[in-house]
């Protein structure tokens, strides 16, 4: 696949399809992580830890045994 990089101000942009975003399990917003190898430019998700929704969930299964020894922890 060829692409061309896109004028975007006083910078260029490589656009992605949402193609290719959908197979990368990727959005607009999705963090990148971006190293050079070689001659070539490889892009990442960036790992970000564990997403908030996941850790809400959790939290409410723990909270209920393990609550007070968190507040504790936390102190």
């Amino acid at each position: 696949m060829t692409r061309t990089l896109q004028r975007h101000g006083n910078s260029v942009a490589l656009v992605f399809d949402r193609t290719i975003l959908e197979a990368l399990h990727m959005t607009a917003d999705t963090p990148v992580h971006i190293t050079l190898h070689g001659g070539s430019l490889v892009i990442t998700p960036a790992d970000t830890g564990v997403p908030a929704q996941e850790l809400g969930e959790a939290m409410a299964r723990l909270r209920p045994r393990y609550g007070r020894m968190l507040e504790n922890l936390a102190k």
